[in-house]
């Protein structure tokens, strides 16, 4: 594992805990701090990701990186409450799996559309070394054979130049 992907991995890891905990705690001042807690930490995850990819490939910088972290970081956090409603009365409706492959598409959605708006650029550079050739082309018809003021035909001023 590289050491620039284990910040992204470690964040995406207490991220998803963040999650399972949340689910598990019933206290609305614990499930206060643990969804601040949450939001943090994706947007700590959505920061390292774009970061990846910016030290990967060549990114513009169209669009400030701040920009791109938060709005992902609140796109999550969105995506995350609609469907962190544990009382909602729709919940029996959707399987648990659906639920969780919703979620995980659109996260990896909102992904997608932050790392394209990096407008990210596969850069190849390679060394040619091979010889030009340069074609240049003489005219050889009769108005060349005059004298120019060197006492020279145009022709061989031509030739000589060359």
């Amino acid at each position: 594992m590289s050491p620039v992907t284990f910040p992204v991995i470690l964040a995406f890891a207490v991220w998803i805990v963040l999650m399972a905990v949340l689910h598990a705690v019933q206290n609305v001042a614990v499930r206060f701090v643990l969804v601040a807690a949450r939001a943090v930490t994706g947007l700590i995850f959505w920061h390292r990701l774009l970061s990846l990819v910016a030290s990967m490939v060549e990114t513009s910088q169209a669009w400030p990186a701040w920009l791109l972290v938060g709005s992902a970081a609140i796109a999550s956090e969105i995506i995350l409450l609609t469907y962190d409603q544990s009382g909602s009365a729709e919940i029996g409706t959707v399987s648990l799996w659906l639920r969780k492959s919703l979620i995980g598409l659109r996260l990896s959605l909102v992904g997608l559309i932050a790392i394209l708006l990096t407008e990210p650029a596969l850069l190849r550079e390679e060394e040619k070394s091979e010889e030009r050739t340069i074609a240049v082309l003489v005219d050889a018809s009769s108005s060349m054979t005059l004298a120019t003021d060197r006492k020279s035909t145009r022709l061989n001023s031509s030739h000589s130049a060359i």
